[in-house]
């Protein structure tokens, strides 16, 4: 009687282990097709950009620099315009770029300055 209880451990045990057999086969499975869609290049740079894009630092210096270019462009029209002479369109691209690298070294100071200025101007009140 001694070997029909050890027969049907035995038995047990072998039925357990092809089912853990089967279940780390199918998560091996779902791992190995999660890792090949994150090795795609399109998978690649989405998550670097999105890495990117959710840093605040990152955010900071882009909109420092888009507002540094955004200024040596207005700059630039304002003072060039839309002239044909090539020697005033090479300075005013070298002002653009001038101008672009100062205001985004120093984007915070200029938005705390124009901050303070447009708090001094009275709200306009709506009756």
């Amino acid at each position: 009687m001694k070997t029909v209880s050890e027969t049907d451990a035995l038995n047990e045990a072998i039925f357990k282990l092809k089912h853990k057999r089967v279940y780390e086969l199918e998560l091996l499975k779902e791992q190995f097709h999660t890792t090949y869609e994150s090795l795609k290049p399109i998978n690649l740079i989405k998550n670097t950009f999105s890495e990117v894009s959710s840093s605040p630092e990152v955010k900071k210096n882009i909109l420092d620099n888009v507002i540094g270019l955004g200024t040596g462009f207005i700059s630039k029209k304002l003072l060039i315009g839309n002239s044909r002479n090539p020697f005033k369109r090479i300075i005013g691209t070298i002002l653009e770029f001038a101008v672009a690298s100062v205001v985004s070294k120093h984007a915070d100071g200029i938005k705390s300055t124009s901050q303070n200025i447009l708090h001094r101007f009275p709200k306009s009140e709506k009756n």
